[in-house]
């Protein structure tokens, strides 16, 4: 019987083990500026991290990947460029069998404004090109993202510019998986049109966000700025628009009724999270509206956070978590969770002493833990990575906790399919010849490095019970932004062996009789799971 006690106990210590989480902050130098920075996670948890490196005159441009393993330790860098043009990466996407796809555009000279190319390039783990292909056309063409569809096609989304700055329309292309030109859709409702945010349907088809601009409205019965949704099937023809939000009745003592995009992202049920931002005066965001919506866009709720001040919440992006809560992004280095229901469970800014970081992308990782990515406030030469644990804590710095008012609004969206002009665009794809060469290592530095232990199966937690092997006491710390409030303690055959409200940092266990037992810790609908051994 010992003998057999002692491997069950060997057996749950090796669990502990594999469930441990490192908490990583590393910092890249750089000789240069660096801004739109993006990472994604490869199936053995290495990770591809993209930047661009940029003078402040515009001069040498410079696109680097990078590749590291899961501890952040770099293997390689490469430089992606694009002779007699300035490339510079938008996004990069995982793609089937640990290849990936970079999307970026090109500047035959050196200002911005003269952007003419959206290029496409699948790459292999070791950086190698695989294929390439860019669009042609004798407009400018600006993207603001690619997705992958359901079938593996590429899905590039923003906008295209006529001769006439009035006319900018939204733009929607697709490529197969050789990075071959499938198809291509226009749309126009105002002067100014362009896809923001674009999200797979749960069975085919796209859901889009798009912001729209208008200069020539004398009667001021419609605000300048709008938020549109649009629902497109898989070749994108529009199944329903609707404009969100029906501005007349936003309150807003300055007057001003302008709705600025945020993002969106689709349930597994088919409902729609849409998140934008209301405008204080001047164009500056002040409260974040977040819908949720049916199939057919019909809306089930709309919560505000904020309290009309000019807080500047710009939202950067919306995550639905592998737990089902609701991860946002804003002002760059605030991050703010929720229930399904829109509850706020926390809303923190990341700050790394003495900066603050400018996050560009953050991602959930397969293990739980999450990927923040950004440049550091007033260092724009250097980018830190940094790999939180599950629960999103940093390691070192300071995070600073936000109290967000919150409560139930109207914001019906008001239906405009018929007033959304659908066009095909009179672009081609052509081969680039883009090279991948190998880049001079760059300094860099590990800030932080630390670990928590985390037991399986447990949602989202750095919260420690402790001694695992006990006779009489388990003791809880909880370093996290959770409330735990209730506990249930349950046999190894499932059953409750007791549950009680927490209102202390421990529980007595002495009357259980001797086993393996697991610890569940609820925070609302969150629980936190642990095993634990009562001798």
């Amino acid at each position: 019987m010992q003998r057999i006690f002692l491997y069950i106990l060997f057996c749950f210590t090796v669990l502990q083990t594999r469930a441990q989480q490192q908490i990583v902050q590393h910092k890249f130098h750089f000789p240069k500026y660096t801004e739109y920075l993006d990472a994604i996670e490869l199936s053995n948890s290495d990770l591809i991290l993209s930047q661009n490196i940029i003078g402040i005159t515009g001069l040498n441009l410079q696109s680097i990947i990078t590749k590291t393993d899961s501890n952040t330790n770099i293997q390689w860098h490469k430089e992606l460029n694009i002779p007699g043009n300035n490339f510079f990466i938008n996004q990069i996407i995982n793609y089937p069998n640990d290849t990936f796809i970079v999307q970026g555009l090109t500047y035959p000279n050196i200002t911005y404004v003269d952007s003419s190319n959206v290029v496409l390039i699948k790459l292999d783990s070791s950086g190698t090109i695989i294929s390439q292909n860019c669009i042609n056309s004798n407009f400018k063409i600006y993207s603001n993202g690619i997705i992958r569809d359901k079938s593996d096609n590429i899905i590039v989304y923003g906008k295209i510019v006529y001769t006439d700055l009035m006319d900018e329309r939204m733009f929607l292309a697709a490529f197969d998986t050789d990075l071959h030109l499938l198809w291509n859709k226009e749309y126009s409702l105002q002067q100014i049109n362009e896809i923001t945010s674009l999200a797979n349907f749960t069975d085919n088809g796209f859901i889009a966000q798009v912001s729209t601009k208008k200069f020539n409205d004398t009667t001021l019965l419609d605000p300048q700025r709008t938020v549109l949704l649009m629902r497109l099937d898989s070749v994108g023809n529009i199944i329903w628009a609707s404009r969100v939000g029906n501005i007349t009745v936003i309150p807003n003592p300055m007057g001003n009724r302008f709705v600025y995009p945020g993002d969106i992202a689709v349930a597994n049920n088919g409902h729609i999270y849409n998140i934008v931002t209301t405008s204080w005066f001047g164009g500056f965001f002040h409260d974040i509206i977040f819908q949720e919506l049916d199939s057919s866009g019909n809306v089930l709720q709309a919560i505000r956070y904020g309290n009309y001040i000019t807080q500047d919440k710009e939202v950067n992006s919306l995550k639905i978590l592998s737990n089902g809560n609701l991860l946002i992004r804003f002002n760059k280095f605030g991050l703010l969770e929720t229930d399904s229901t829109f509850n706020i469970l926390w809303a923190i800014y990341t700050s790394i002493v003495p900066n603050s970081v400018i996050f560009s992308t953050n991602k959930e990782l397969n293990n739980g833990s999450h990927l923040l990515f950004g440049s550091i406030q007033y260092q724009y030469y250097a980018t830190l990575l940094i790999i939180t644990n599950s629960a999103l804590q940093i390691g070192c710095g300071n995070t600073y906790t936000l109290n967000f008012p919150q409560q139930n609004v109207t914001f019906p969206n008001i239906d405009k399919t018929n007033s959304i002009h659908q066009y095909n665009s009179s672009v081609s794809d052509s081969n680039v010849f883009a090279q991948s060469i190998n880049y001079s290592a760059l300094p860099d530095s590990v800030i932080c490095q630390s670990a928590t232990y985390l037991p399986d199966n447990q949602n989202s937690t750095a919260i420690k019970v402790f001694p695992l092997i006990t006779r009489s006491v388990l003791n809880i710390e909880n370093n996290t932004h959770y409330q735990i409030n209730k506990f249930q303690i349950l046999n190894v055959l499932g059953a409750t062996a007791t549950e009680a409200t927490l209102d202390a940092n421990s529980i007595d266990v002495s009357m259980l009789p001797n086993g393996i037992y697991i610890l569940k810790l609820f925070s609302n609908n969150i629980s936190h799971t642990f095993k634990f051994v009562k001798q």
